[in-house]
């Protein structure tokens, strides 16, 4: 089985942290961006908050 290969969920983390569990999505770029998969991210932070629109 593989997970987060689509990207239908990819958005920007614009403030918090998070973990993802798998990426065969996002580039190095975008992840340098802050691009995260939100279906494969666990937060490790109090607060996150994610921009889809971006």
């Amino acid at each position: 089985m593989r997970r987060g290969v689509c990207g239908t969920c990819r958005a920007k983390l614009v403030t918090g942290t998070v973990t993802m569990d798998e990426n065969y999505a996002l580039e190095q770029d975008e992840l340098d961006k802050g691009y995260v998969l939100t279906c494969q991210s666990h937060p490790t932070s109090k607060e996150v908050t994610v921009d889809f629109d971006v």
